[in-house]
């Protein structure tokens, strides 16, 4: 089964502040998958991001990466109900300092994944400085391929690298910072997400892979049965 776009669920941001939250601008249908994507600067590199208000939805960190005083992380929900517009997503920061964070938010819902196990496999995971960005390697033959990266260092945009499509691409310029999402519908092996920023910056990229559905009325898939305790 091929996986599509349902809806675009908006994006947030939030300045010198523990908390960064979405409020959903779309609802997401019954039987889609979510990827929540955040990307934050603060001087302290390692404090972490968690989802804490989770709209009902079961959120499950598939990574994130650190690349100097910025970082990145997504999340997955299964929506087997679906989620209504003007639904609040909240990530909290924590560790030292969090209330001087500058952070953004993003998300997409998607069809066509797999409900038991809609995540195959680790995150890619990517970071650096310059012009050029680009996720780590993920996902498998099939699968769809969802990446967001997070900048510092100017009020830029992204363009993605074809054949990936852009998501969202937001800026704040106050903040000199740029927040940017894009995905491949379906890739013949592990893949990266990549872009061109307008301007330099410091960035942290990252991507998950989406497990299509197993369509047209056959068995379970591997995955499947080993969530089950078959096999």
């Amino acid at each position: 089964m091929a996986i599509t776009t349902d809806a675009f669920l908006g994006t947030g941001k939030s300045h010198a502040s523990a908390t960064l939250t979405l409020t959903t601008s779309s609802a997401a249908a019954s039987g889609s998958v979510i990827a929540l994507f955040a990307g934050r600067f603060n001087s302290v590199n390692t404090n972490d991001m968690a989802v804490t208000t989770t709209a009902g939805l079961t959120w499950t960190k598939v990574g994130i990466t650190t690349a100097a005083t910025v970082r990145a992380a997504v999340w997955v929900a299964v929506a087997a109900s679906g989620l209504a517009s003007s639904s609040s997503i909240v990530v909290t920061h924590s560790g030292s300092s969090p209330a001087s964070t500058d952070s953004f938010i993003g998300a997409e819902s998607f069809l066509g994944v797999d409900q038991v196990n809609p995540v195959d496999g680790s995150a890619g995971t990517n970071n650096g400085s310059g012009t050029g960005w680009s996720t780590g390697s993920a996902g498998n033959s099939g699968d769809a391929l969802v990446g967001a990266a997070f900048g510092d260092g100017a009020q830029s945009s992204s363009t993605p690298t074809s054949p990936a499509a852009e998501l969202w691409d937001v800026n704040d310029a106050t903040q000199t910072e740029t927040f940017t999402g894009a995905w491949k519908s379906s890739i013949s092996g592990a893949s990266t997400v990549a872009g061109t920023w307008a301007a330099s910056e410091t960035w942290a990229a990252i991507a998950v892979a989406l497990l299509a559905a197993s369509g047209g009325g056959g068995g379970a898939t591997v995955k499947q049965l080993a969530a089950l305790g078959v096999g």
